[in-house]
């Protein structure tokens, strides 16, 4: 089951470099969920003072 997994990993990986517009829309949605992931812990931090 592991292998199997491993081998998914790296088909999927192999399938989005050869997609040539995929990086910017990748680094987007990064971005995006760095900003959310970021102001969900400013509001956690804030709501435990």
């Amino acid at each position: 089951m592991q292998d199997l997994r491993i081998y998914g990993i790296s088909l999927g990986g192999i399938t989005f470099s050869i997609m040539p517009d995929i990086n910017p829309l990748l680094q987007t949605v990064v971005l995006l969920l760095t900003i959310v992931y970021t102001l969900i812990g400013i509001k956690n931090k804030l709501n435990n003072k």
